[in-house]
């Protein structure tokens, strides 16, 4: 979520998210099946399958959940 919030269009593409994780091809598969269909229904990004592009939608709420998460425990 923090490449997306960084980023200066809030948008990357499957394959920028999947290589920020050790595993890069079982990131991808992962993302594309998992996280970010999940992340989609819950309308907190815009999953393009078809372009492989996603697009993050502003949640302070969120934002700050994560904050707090991060906070107590860096490894996550």
């Amino acid at each position: 979520m923090n490449h997306l919030t960084n980023a200066s269009d809030g948008t990357a593409t499957l394959e920028e998210l999947a290589t920020l994780g050790n595993d890069s091809a079982g990131s991808e598969v992962r993302l594309r099946h998992i996280h970010l269909p999940r992340l989609d229904a819950a309308k907190l990004i815009e999953y393009d399958a078809r372009t492989e592009t996603i697009r993050y939608h502003d949640s302070p709420l969120l934002e700050n959940i994560l904050d707090c998460c991060l906070e107590s425990d860096p490894a996550l």
